[in-house]
């Protein structure tokens, strides 16, 4: 009989130790996949040209990035620091600083483009709903309806003063 429970014992600490193997190794396999995502997008009518994004020590260079398209990264940080993002278009560069990233954490963020050099829109993707194609339409139309509106208020002053 004691040779009976002695095999019982030694088969529980045995399934408890490969339980404990398996759950160690699933952990240390979990804290290395931390992916994140940068997506470049043209919410503009023009292209934009030599766009370089640097991040978690990785740097991506989209040559030309067309009007209403997006370009997606999925990368896994090596290094903790921030991102930065260096666009030109028409010889006007622009340069702008954006996230912070660490090889634990992941993050899922969106640089918007748009017509106007005066900042590059930031989008937190884990905090909205929308996908980047609602993204890109909804500005890609603010933008357009912005610029029919002078235009109509150029020709109303214009008319007005002959």
């Amino acid at each position: 009989m004691s040779k009976h429970i002695f095999q019982m014992y030694l088969q529980v600490i045995i399934s408890k130790g490969v339980s404990a193997i398996v759950a160690l190794i699933a952990v240390l396999f979990l804290a290395g996949c931390s992916k994140n995502e940068i997506t470049v997008a043209n919410a503009g009518s023009k292209p934009w040209h030599g766009i370089e994004v640097s991040v978690g020590g990785h740097v991506f260079v989209i040559e030309t990035l067309e009007a209403g398209a997006f370009k997606t990264f999925d990368f896994d940080s090596m290094h903790e620091g921030g991102g930065f993002i260096a666009v030109s278009r028409e010889g006007k560069k622009q340069e702008q600083a954006f996230g912070y990233y660490t090889p634990n954490l992941t993050s899922e963020v969106a640089l918007i483009l748009g017509d106007h050099t005066d900042g590059i829109e930031v989008v937190d993707m884990e905090s909205t709903v929308q996908t980047i194609e609602n993204l890109v339409a909804e500005k890609t139309k603010e933008g357009h309806t912005a610029h029919r509106h002078l235009q109509v208020l150029g020709q109303e002053l214009a008319s007005e003063n002959p």
